[in-house]
Order: structure tokens, then sequence, then C-alpha cells
């Protein structure tokens, strides 16, 4: 068996094992917005508490989710976000789960990906099983930004063929990144996308729906990430879960203009059980 497969049956065998006690809706103004699709899975909607919304795709870039998990001050800056207290349900069922079974590429920043054995997929059995139904591939295409360029070789997700792999960048940034690619044995999955002089969001989004037929992507932050994404209006959902732990580095809201987007609610959610306290909101960015 591969690294890869190794890697993927753990993480799969410790989804299908956790206790995922369902979410139930609070509140509900999804017929209030006409651009959303929703996702079915009966699984999957028995836990969530009803259907999955999303923005449909646009004509020139991808319909793209931000997924983040907030301490109670409102602060999201931690190496683990498990570490906050979200729970089983929200990492199994909607940070590894709904908010990544629908799309094509899961996009992050470099340093989000610095721990080398890491990458983004979906896990449990439910969220693996809607993504065979939408008949996507088993993993999305990881789409890294960085504006330096500097990434490990021995990266887990360099290592593999069946992981598709594309860097949004600038010059400088591609001409390290062809540098480091050049050493390894699998080349043809890693591709490298000069977005700008230096790194173009914009750009970087119409190069994956223009190039690589991308419509729906999710996109994990980090914090820098994240504001940028948001300033260049290339987010449409924001899948937010607010609990009630401490330990996010202190001043570090997904957005300084954070309760803008609280305004905008599609649907929210409570933790039931063993989750009792954990809040989830859909906010839809306007």
């Amino acid at each position: 068996m591969s690294a890869l497969a190794e890697f993927v049956d753990r993480r799969e065998q410790w989804a299908k094992d956790a206790n995922t006690p369902s979410y139930r809706t609070v509140e509900d103004y999804s017929a209030n917005f006409t651009d959303l699709a929703a996702i079915s899975h009966p699984k999957l909607n028995q836990i969530y508490g009803g259907p999955f919304y999303h923005t449909k795709p646009h004509a020139d870039r991808p319909s793209t989710n931000l997924v983040f998990v907030e301490d109670i001050n409102g602060n999201t800056a931690i190496d683990n976000p498990g570490d906050l207290g979200g729970g089983e349900t929200d990492k199994h069922i909607i940070y590894d789960g709904l908010t990544r079974a629908y799309v094509q590429a899961v996009i992050a920043g470099v340093n989000t990906l610095r721990d080398a054995s890491l990458f983004l997929s979906t896990w449990h059995p439910s969220a693996v099983d809607l993504r065979v139904k939408l008949r996507l591939p088993r993993h999305p295409v990881q789409v890294l930004v960085t504006e330096s360029g500097n990434f490990s070789a021995d990266h887990f997700i360099l290592q593999h063929p069946n992981l598709d792999v594309i860097f949004l960048t600038g010059v400088e940034g591609a001409r390290r990144l062809e540098q480091m690619r050049a050493g390894l044995t699998h080349k043809d999955q890693i591709k490298i996308e000069i977005t700008g002089q230096t790194t173009n969001l914009k750009e970087g989004m119409k190069i994956l729906k223009q190039n690589y037929g991308v419509n729906l992507a999710s996109c994990i932050g980090g914090h820098t990430l994240a504001k940028s994404m948001l300033d260049d209006g290339v987010i449409d959902d924001i899948y937010l879960t607010q609990t009630q732990s401490f330990g996010a580095v202190p001043n570090t809201p997904f957005h300084p203009d954070r309760n803008r987007f609280l305004r905008n609610v599609v649907v929210g959610k409570k933790g039931t059980g063993e989750e009792e306290g954990v809040r989830f909101l859909h906010l839809k960015v306007r």
C-alpha cells in the first residue's frame, strides 16, 4: 500500500469512528437569496439539520467558500483549529466534509500547509460518497497561494502522482517554484501559474476557472489570505463555526470588518449533545 493510501485509510477511519451529534437550525433566511444551490445527501443533511447551500458558479471565476472556526472572542489564528473546541461534527461534517465535498479545488496559503504531512480532502464516508455521486475525483485539486515561492520539495502533496497541485504566485515566486519542481519525480501534476508581477488573487481565480475548469472551490485561509480574498471580492460564502473556547491569537478576526459580514446570515445552526454551545453560521458575501 502506498503512503498516500495509508494516509487516506487512517483519516477515513478516524472520521468513520467519530461521534457527530446533529445540528439544529435556529435561523433560515435562504429563501431571501436567489443565487444559491443546495447540496443533498441523506446522512449529511440529517446531521447538518437540512440542506447545505452554496453560491452558484460565476461566468468568470469559481464560486468560492471560506471556512473558519473562531473562539469566544471572535479570533481565528491558531495552529490547529480543532483546538478551539468546534467538535467532531464541525471537524468531520463541516470543515473536512460539506464545505469540500462538492468542490473541485481547495485553496490555502502555503504557511497553512507548513505541516509537511498535510493535504486537504474529505474523509467522512458520507462526504466521500457525495463526491462519488457528484462525479468528482476522490481528492480536490490542492491550490496553494504563495508570494515568496518558498515551499518544501519534501512536502507530502508533491510526492504522489494522484494529487494535482496548482501554485498561484508572482514572477519571483514562480522562479523559486520552478527550481523546486525541477528536482521532483512527479512533475506533470504540479502546475505553476503566474498571476501577475506579484500574486494577483483576482487573476488567479480567473485562471482556475479558464485553464482548469474549476467552478467550485473552498478556501481554508490562513488569516492573511482570507482577508485578501474577501477584500478582492472572490469569496461568496463564509462558513463560520463559533465556539465557547479561548485560545486563538488575540486580535485575529477572519476580517477586520467582521461584523459587516455577520449581517448576511443564510442559515444559523446550534450544536446538540456533546456539542451544545457550538454555533454555526452560513454567511453570504455581498
